[in-house]
């Protein structure tokens, strides 16, 4: 069979009309090229909107820690120890969240975390571990506080983690890197 491409041609979808006697769905050739080019653009569109990168999964944003972990034991020893209410610890990546409580917001604090390899065979390894606060003002307002640290320089070469002992807080933290 020849087709004629100035003859427009009727399809009957039967799985789309109700009743056969519906008008039926043209088709005309003459347009079947610019039809297919538009086909074609829209494929091309579709590929290039939902190609993969070539570089492998996206990368999770980096957490960024506040000041580095102090490991001296003299410093733990002697630090600043004012009081403050320990709300909550945790740890993300290599970083030790802290959320605190202290009386005072009329002028600076600090606080550092401190601490000290503890010399046992027991593996994982032990860090004996405090916060050291200084709150060098009188005011009576009690204020919350978050801080963040770095725990790499706890890490300990050939050991892929080891134990948080802090103290203030009932449960040791595993901390794996």
């Amino acid at each position: 069979m020849i087709l004629d491409l100035g003859q427009t041609y009727h399809l009957y979808l039967i799985f789309l009309a109700k009743d056969i006697n519906e008008s039926p769905v043209t088709f005309d050739l003459a347009n079947f090229g610019a039809m297919k080019w538009n086909v074609f653009l829209l494929l091309i569109g579709f590929l290039f909107f939902s190609s993969c990168d070539e570089n492998g999964p996206p990368i999770p944003p980096r957490v960024v820690c506040g000041s580095s972990a102090i490991l001296d034991a003299d410093v733990f020893e002697n630090g600043p120890e004012d009081d403050f209410d320990l709300d909550s610890v945790w740890i993300n990546s290599n970083c030790l969240h802290i959320s605190y409580k202290y009386g005072g917001g009329c002028g600076d604090t600090e606080m550092d975390v401190v601490g000290y390899h503890e010399n046992s065979r027991q593996l994982p390894s032990s860090v004996h571990t405090r916060f050291s606060f200084s709150d060098k003002n009188s005011c009576e307002a009690y204020l919350t506080a978050t801080k963040s640290f770095d725990l790499t320089p706890y890490q300990k070469k050939d050991y892929p983690q080891v134990i948080l002992r802090i103290e203030g807080w009932n449960q040791p933290i595993l901390y794996s890197y």
